[in-house]
């Protein structure tokens, strides 16, 4: 169903540009500050389940595009953003629960903070509703690709010293890590480099004004959301976590973080032209 749907919203801008209905054709530059929920990422194994933290992050985006309103509210937007965003995770150990003989409750932390970058194209419908002369309400319902500029490939292992009865101290791994966030291996070419990303799908509200101003036709304020279920899953974003219950213990457990994309933003956009 989901492969209908992205047809349908690749075959619309053809039948919104095919109607000589226009109301006003906007060029826009817009800003965005986006509340990203990084703690939903977190995936701990129920044996730990306090292994892997996060914090959620604010992250910012600019973008340029192309908005297009028929004279029936029918809205048609096409733009491509920059974007930044934060990963500010930790992996924490208490050495009294790995080793339970241990006269120390030392806490042992690897800190992982992550700045990735990425250029969002994206593609938006929806439906505008004049409230008076001026102002408007507007909804809006498409899809965002996020293609990573920059990225991440590193992994470790945390070893811990015990001390034994004859003094001699012994290294036990308490845990092991694997990051791979940030952009995916090298595609293979043509469509594959289209389709190597993750697509996501986007809502947004908002109010707008409009100007009859000799540059600026309009200004808007929207409530922009990603809170959904990937339409496209490319790859994972995401870092994985292998570790003991105790250092007595043969078979590791899995906890994870897996970048879901769920955010919250403000975004505030300018129109020109006409």
């Amino acid at each position: 169903m989901r492969y209908y749907f992205i047809v349908l919203i690749a075959a619309l801008p053809l039948f919104v540009f095919g109607i000589d209905t226009t109301k006003s054709n906007h060029l826009y530059v817009s800003g965005m500050a986006q509340y990203n929920f990084n703690k939903w990422n977190v995936n701990n194994s129920s044996d730990l389940p306090n292994l892997i933290q996060a914090k959620n992050s604010i992250g910012q985006s600019v973008s340029i595009g192309y908005r297009r309103i028929t004279k029936y509210g029918l809205i048609m937007m096409v733009g491509v953003g920059v974007s930044r965003r934060e990963h500010d995770i930790s992996i924490v150990r208490n050495i009294k629960e790995f080793d339970p003989a241990s006269i120390t409750n030392e806490i042992i932390t690897t800190n992982l903070k992550l700045e990735m970058q990425s250029i969002d194209p994206e593609l938006m419908l929806g439906y505008s509703k004049s409230i008076n002369k001026n102002h408007s309400i507007t909804f809006k319902a498409g899809v965002v690709q996020k293609r990573f500029v920059t990225k991440e490939r590193s992994g470790a292992g945390v070893l811990y010293f015990f001390p034994d009865t004859g003094n001699v101290y012994t290294g036990e791994f308490i845990y092991l890590y694997e990051v791979n966030i940030g952009k995916p291996s090298r595609p293979n070419g043509g469509f594959e480099k289209v389709i190597s990303y993750n697509l996501l799908p986007q809502f947004a509200i908002g109010i707008e004004r409009s100007y009859n101003k000799q540059y600026i036709k309009y200004l808007s304020v929207d409530l922009n959301m990603i809170l959904l279920k990937q339409l496209f899953r490319a790859h994972f974003q995401e870092v994985e976590v292998l570790a003991g219950k105790n250092k007595n213990s043969t078979t590791p457990s899995v906890s994870t973080y897996i970048d879901r994309f769920a955010s919250v933003g403000l975004k505030v956009s300018i129109g020109f032209w006409r």
